[in-house]
């Protein structure tokens, strides 16, 4: 029997919505929060409608899932009691908490892991694509997290020549760059193979965030010497050709290049070095309600709604250059407190110890630098486009170590 084809294009609508179209800037924020609602409650309607009662894909992580959902709602107790938030707007904080729902949803609907996989793959492609772009489009830009373009701001955020143009988001041209690489390992390569490689690090180069590029350049090194022993001849031609595209992609880029090593000293010389770990004392240690209670710290002080006291007060906090935002898993902690920052670190450990196979591996190694770079920036488990990626991730690996399980350790999930 032909599968459903509207299963496929229900869930490449969620993850555009997640990612607001690309930041589409002819898409107003208040439609895309509509678009997220309806989202959400289209996951709903879909969890009631279509339980399964036959399993094809074991849920290895429906408890962790559970408690991802459950903590952050506990946790209103903290916005609330410690930050006079309404309970209804804490409720409302959650939004995207809730859509960790999608997680029962794609095993309700049991879609074949391998064809979600081509679909993030190919909104990485896409991704990467309007990144290079837009470099040469500037500043007519279709694809921006702010609506209005701020040609100042934008040069003066430049590095070597290269526009750091943020759209999310960029962790699927992460996924595509691992997804390609192991291709090529796995040897599997063709000249196509190698082009959307080439895009997708030459895409994430572009972004100039130094985090991201060390990360991935670490994830490409570690896959290396995983998969192929340093005898290997395939091992020797891999090396080769992609020594050629990174020096390629360094020969073009050595403006920018330089760029970043210019930041890196000033920011060694200057107070911007230290404000990173000023953010993360700040919200491991002092944003706490009080003192003395050890209960906060179990239960967090709970979301903030933007439009509440609360909101307004973190808000605040970034006028002094002390955003949450920016410190991941201590965000997380200073959020959903000490438990659920656990569930979030068993995720991870949960996801290490999970066998696959060989030609599946490339999904732990998404996860690995997922989790180089949780410690900076968003926390990745309730920032929506990360969330939607690690649910379509998770899914793969369970049917990944279903397989593993099943057949053999050089079974190639991948030609299913």
């Amino acid at each position: 029997m032909k599968e459903a084809r509207w299963k496929y294009i229900y869930i490449a609508i969620i993850l555009l919505v997640s990612i607001r179209f690309y930041s589409f800037v002819l898409i107003p924020n208040s439609i895309n929060q509509v678009l997220i609602s309806f989202g959400l409650l289209s996951i709903l309607f879909l969890n009631i409608i279509t339980t399964q009662k036959k399993i094809q894909v074991q849920k290895l992580f429906n408890r962790e899932v559970i408690f991802l959902i459950l903590l952050p709602i506990f946790s209103i107790i903290g916005s609330v009691f410690y930050h006079d938030q309404s309970v209804f707007q804490s409720f409302m904080a959650l939004l995207f908490i809730y859509m960790w729902l999608f997680y029962f949803t794609l095993h309700n609907l049991q879609p074949n892991p391998y064809k979600i996989i081509k679909i993030v793959v190919a909104m990485g492609i896409i991704w990467s694509a309007i990144n290079i772009i837009q470099q040469f489009t500037f500043p007519n830009l279709l694809f921006l997290r702010s609506v209005v373009v701020d040609e100042n701001f934008v040069l003066m955020t430049a590095r070597g020549g290269v526009l750091r143009l943020g759209f999310m988001d960029q962790r699927f041209a992460v996924f595509s760059a691992i997804y390609f690489w192991f291709l090529i390992l796995n040897k599997k390569s063709n000249v196509i193979i190698w082009i959307f490689f080439s895009l997708s690090v030459t895409a994430i180069f572009f972004t100039g965030t130094r985090q991201l590029i060390a990360s991935l350049i670490l994830t490409i090194v570690l896959a290396v010497l995983t998969v192929y022993k340093i005898n290997s001849r395939q091992f020797i031609r891999v090396f080769i050709l992609g020594s050629l595209v990174i020096t390629l992609i360094f020969i073009f880029g050595m403006d920018f290049l330089t760029g970043l090593i210019e930041l890196s000293e000033k920011q060694q010389v200057g107070t911007s070095d230290f404000q990173r770990a000023i953010e993360m004392k700040f919200f491991f240690n002092e944003f706490w309600p009080s003192k003395t209670s050890v209960v906060q710290y179990f239960i967090g002080n709970g979301w903030e709604y933007p439009l509440s006291g609360y909101g307004k007060e973190i808000s605040n906090l970034r006028e002094f250059k002390l955003s949450r935002g920016d410190v991941g898993l201590i965000g997380a902690f200073s959020k959903g407190g000490i438990v659920y920052l656990f569930v979030i670190l068993l995720v991870f450990f949960r996801i290490f110890k999970t066998r696959v196979g060989n030609q599946d591996y490339f999904i732990k190694f998404f996860f690995l630098q997922l989790f180089m770079t949780s410690w900076t920036g968003q926390n990745f488990f309730d920032y929506l486009p990360a969330t939607m990626l690690i649910i379509i991730s998770l899914y793969y690996l369970e049917y990944a170590n279903q397989n593993f399980d099943t057949n053999s350790n050089t079974q190639p999930l991948t030609n299913h």
